[in-house]
């Protein structure tokens, strides 16, 4: 107990010396290099991939995992700032507060065989992105009801017009917001009724029985999303969940540790989300309730995904390196 008392410490001295040397952006511009693994992973199954991706905004999170699910068509950051940028809606900001649109793999991933199909549940509530994701997805993947198939997948972008939250109604949203903080809370903008749902209720009206993603970024409001997909989550359903983690969180109510502690039950390993992971589940430290803006990533316990996000975690990757001085 001690020890492991010790090594998170110890690893939260890391991740706090990393965060004030790099800046917030550290964890909260993370580029998902996981998603790679899960990738890998996923080549032997049914050939079907699913991405939940609420919280939507330009989609440069679900381009950069189609860069591994699909990549026979290049760099998906790529095309899809081409479309945004000539669309002309973002004028010089299409590109995304990370510069998300300079993401991605520089040389064709010909490890990867792609996925016959990708099925992306796209949710945003604001009408402006509703219509440049619109336009990008009728460019690059083409309409659901008959994607195109000339790059080896097919990709089915559904494009939902809901919020999400822990229950199902209606709400007030500022349907024209333009950047990337859209939400409940903008009382200074023009605020219209929207459906909302939950992520267990949408499972299963669309009938989804499993989601390789479920990703999260709702600008304080992630914790009553998750609060949402109980079901969803106690089932396992989802294999990886990744949601954001705000100083915006008071918002709802929530910490970092109690959403920890609800993951935790629910059989889910979690770490923070940077060049290299660091495991919070089991390691917590106080002084991780950071209270900015960063990423959790989650795999269910005892999963291949857990495995491969373990083997990147800062601590494995130290020993890793020792081990091979050693050897040398």
């Amino acid at each position: 107990m001690q020890k492991a008392a010790s090594q998170a410490a110890y690893q939260a001295d890391l991740f706090l010396a990393r965060l004030n040397e790099s800046g917030i952006i550290y964890t909260s511009c993370a580029r998902h290099h996981w998603l790679e693994k899960l990738a890998v992973l996923g080549q032997s199954s049914s050939g079907l991939a699913t991405i939940i991706d609420i919280g939507c905004n330009r989609g440069y999170f679900t381009s950069t995992a189609l860069n591994y699910w699909a990549p026979g068509f290049g760099n998906h950051n790529q095309l899809v700032f081409k479309e945004h940028n000539a669309g002309g809606q973002y004028g010089g900001g299409a590109c995304g507060i990370c510069n998300d649109c300079n993401h991605g793999p520089t040389q064709p991933l010909t490890h990867l065989q792609p996925q016959a199909e990708v099925d992306v549940h796209c949710f945003e509530p604001s009408q402006w992105h509703q219509k440049a994701l619109t336009a990008m997805r009728a460019a690059v993947y083409g309409p659901v009801e008959a994607p195109k198939t000339d790059k080896g997948t097919a990709v089915r972008w559904h494009i939902l017009p809901h919020a999400v939250s822990n229950a199902t109604g209606t709400a007030r949203f500022p349907t024209s917001c333009i950047h990337e903080e859209c939400n409940f809370d903008l009382r200074n903008e023009a605020m219209s009724d929207v459906n909302v749902t939950s992520i267990d209720a949408y499972l299963k009206q669309a009938r989804i029985r499993y989601v390789d993603v479920l990703k999260i970024d709702t600008e304080g409001f992630d914790p009553a999303v998750l609060a949402g997909a109980y079901n969803t989550l106690r089932r396992h359903l989802a294999e990886v969940l990744s949601f954001e983690y705000h100083a915006f969180w008071y918002r709802s109510g929530g910490t970092l540790r109690m959403c920890l502690d609800y993951l935790e039950e629910l059989g889910y390993t979690c770490y923070y989300d940077a060049p290299l992971l660091y495991k919070l589940t089991g390691c917590w430290d106080p002084r991780y309730e950071i209270k900015k803006w960063s990423n959790i990533v989650c795999a269910v316990r005892g999963s291949e995904i857990e495995g491969e996000m373990n083997a990147l975690t800062v601590l494995r990757q130290q020993r890793t390196a020792a081990h091979e001085a050693h050897e040398r």
